[in-house]
């Protein structure tokens, strides 16, 4: 099973921010949140989160990848 702190791992090695995961996995941004905190546990979604694909846009720390930007 992942656990919250790979889970987060995981989304950011395949470039989601978690409004864009969430949406991808047909939760609110919110519940992704308290999930990821701790403050919930879900672990069909922790699961849900272990098969994501790498992000068709990948999200990067100074905002989301623009094409043709270096």
């Amino acid at each position: 099973m992942m656990t919250r702190q790979h889970a987060k791992d995981h989304l950011k090695k395949r470039g989601w921010s978690q409004r864009r995961a969430a949406k991808h996995l047909g939760v609110s941004q919110e519940h992704l949140n308290r999930v990821l905190s701790g403050e919930r546990k879900s672990i069909r979604l922790l699961s849900s989160i272990a098969t994501i694909p790498a992000s068709p846009t990948p999200y990067h720390h100074t905002g989301f990848a623009r094409k043709g930007a270096k």
